[in-house]
């Protein structure tokens, strides 16, 4: 390749660090971590995970009324 004056061309991809820092979320925090509420379904929590049970996974969905 270098006879014929050929270059390779082709890029290594590289670490990016991210700008904003691990578990902080873009949406607005309007709770405050104020749980205490006095109307039903006026704050709901809810949480996706998945767990591998006999080799496939399986999704939960937890969701949480706080009163």
């Amino acid at each position: 390749m270098t006879e014929q004056g050929l270059v390779d061309a082709y890029t290594v991809s590289q670490f990016k660090p991210s700008k904003s820092a691990c578990n902080e979320s873009k949406v607005r925090n309007t709770l405050k971590r104020q749980f205490d509420q006095n109307q039903e379904l006026k704050v709901i929590v809810s949480d996706l995970t998945y767990v591998r049970v006999n080799q496939k996974l399986h999704y939960i969905c937890l969701l949480i009324d706080f009163i």
